[in-house]
């Protein structure tokens, strides 16, 4: 019953500190931008090369797998730093305004004030990820057609593991860190080591950088396989950085 508690206080601080909204709004907005992108990109570049007589472009016409490959992106690159900024400040934030101790002078252990936290921010995400997911199912099925509904929500189940590991190490850096900034820091710190992992040749395909290359098939009908070394690994990074996470915060005197 306290969990539930915690969760419910936890959720409303979701929404009344905006973190559902703003979430919400910026994946619903690239949830939509992505297919126009992918319909309009063509005509864009026929435009500008009107202007320079000498350059010819042959693009073939948008389709479907345009559009997948631009989710994909804004899911690799715009929206993982949004859930850094709404991520960071999570519990660090609340350490710097004094609350954190008050909740914790009560009846509840710090491992489940933590795990409500978590869980809050973790429905705040997939909230948001089911609202852009359907705007871009929406737009890409009237602007092309031709995408499955299993498909394209394989695919979104595999991107939220990703997404799931960059909010779990954001979590880990503002339990971590003394000060709101010095977890954006370091929350862009584990992701930036992130990507570096993701881009070496040998580590890479066991890195959760993978699973996008993954989502992007999956949203294709071209599973390949599945890269099913990188979802373990994104599964064991997202208990670690909770299990350290809990560790710092039990070890940690708060004032």
């Amino acid at each position: 019953m306290t969990m539930f508690v915690l969760l419910r206080k936890e959720l409303l601080e979701q929404w009344r500190t905006r973190r559902l909204l703003v979430l919400s709004v910026v994946f619903l907005f690239f949830g939509l931008l992505g297919p126009i992108t992918a319909k309009l990109t063509p005509e864009l570049i026929k435009l500008a090369s009107a202007s320079a007589p000498g350059l010819v472009f042959n693009l073939p016409p948008p389709a479907m797998p345009d559009a997948i490959a631009q989710y994909i992106k804004n899911l690799s690159q715009m929206l993982p730093l949004v859930v850094l900024l709404v991520t960071m400040g999570s519990v660090v934030g609340e350490k710097e305004r004094g609350t954190l101790p008050m909740v914790l002078a009560k009846p509840v252990g710090r491992g489940a004030v933590l795990a409500a936290k978590y869980a809050g921010l973790v429905v705040t995400l997939l909230v948001a990820l089911l609202l852009g997911a359907v705007a871009t199912y929406y737009y890409t099925q009237v602007l092309f057609g031709g995408l499955g509904l299993g498909a394209f929500a394989a695919t979104n189940l595999v991107a939220a593991l990703y997404l799931l590991v960059v909010l779990s190490l954001a979590f880990l850096a503002s339990t971590l860190a003394r000060s709101t900034v010095g977890a954006g820091a370091l929350a862009f710190g584990f992701w930036v080591l992130l990507l570096v992992a993701g881009s070496l040749p040998r580590i890479g395909p066991h890195t959760p950088t993978a699973l996008l290359n993954w989502a992007a098939q999956l949203g294709l009908g071209q599973s390949n396989g599945g890269a099913w070394p990188a979802l373990w690994v994104s599964v064991g990074l997202i208990v670690a950085s909770f299990a350290a996470a809990w560790l710092r915060l039990r070890r940690e005197e708060l004032q």
